[in-house]
């Protein structure tokens, strides 16, 4: 299964994969995924296409900033 949204693919990557979504994690990712000459990238594009690379890029940022919005809300208590 392919996820199609936020919540699947969060969901997909944590529970089912069992990956920790830290900041280090997640910036590697983007960085790779980002990187038109990267074998593991092109892999991926021939699998599932630059849409859904795009995609996935898109949920691994909106993780990015969900993790740093509950730190940063962590500050202020």
């Amino acid at each position: 299964m392919v996820p199609e949204n936020f919540p699947d693919w969060k969901d997909c990557i944590t529970r089912r994969c069992g990956l920790h979504l830290s900041s280090t994690f997640i910036a590697e990712r983007i960085r790779s995924l980002s990187d038109d000459t990267n074998r593991h990238t092109i892999e991926f594009v021939k699998c599932y296409g630059e849409q859904y690379r795009q995609q996935v890029i898109g949920w691994f940022t909106c993780a990015l900033q969900e993790k740093h919005a509950v730190n940063n809300s962590n500050y202020d208590e």
